[in-house]
């Protein structure tokens, strides 16, 4: 049984992810898998890699793969069909998250949308409001034993999140 986490562990270890999110007004939304449909124009947002929190209206993103059976994985983020983030993401031990910073974002509705190479594919809806920082949290998944397979959660907020 390497590298696979059992069923009740699983279920464990996905409750334990969606309160590792310490922040008030946290919303967590999550995907079965589907085909990549990403056909949206190659720009690049203005983005920085960074521990740095956001300030004014900026958005803040952290990604994780959560997964031992696809070590890494590649995983592409746009918003309202501009590349943000195509990045391949190791495992490492499951507390591994990168920080990313967009800050060229104006103020309004955005459509995310989150890809794997494997398949998996999520899209939400984000309003960003001028002078306020926002905190999306992308993390990949595989459960092998359901019919949930590849997915995503996304995990949003207007405070700062920390991770257990």
């Amino acid at each position: 049984m390497t590298g696979r986490t059992p069923l009740p562990a699983l279920s464990a270890l996905l409750a334990a992810a969606a309160l590792s999110v310490a922040a008030c007004g946290t919303e967590v939304e999550s995907g079965p898998t589907a085909g990549t449909t990403n056909t949206a124009p190659p720009e690049l947002l203005a983005i920085e890699q960074t521990d740095r929190e956001p300030i004014a209206d900026e958005l803040k993103l952290w990604v994780s793969n959560q997964s031992f059976d696809d070590d890494p994985v590649r995983i592409t983020i746009s918003i309202d069909g501009a590349v943000a983030v195509d990045d391949r993401f190791p495992v490492e031990d499951q507390h591994h998250w990168v920080g990313y910073l967009l800050a060229d974002l104006p103020p309004g509705d955005h459509t995310v949308s989150v890809v794997s190479e494997t398949g998996a594919e999520f899209s939400t809806d984000i309003t960003l409001i001028e002078d306020r920082p926002l905190w999306l949290v992308v993390e990949y998944w595989f459960d092998d034993q359901e019919a949930t397979g590849r997915f995503f959660t996304v995990k949003r907020s207007d405070e700062p999140v920390g991770f257990a």
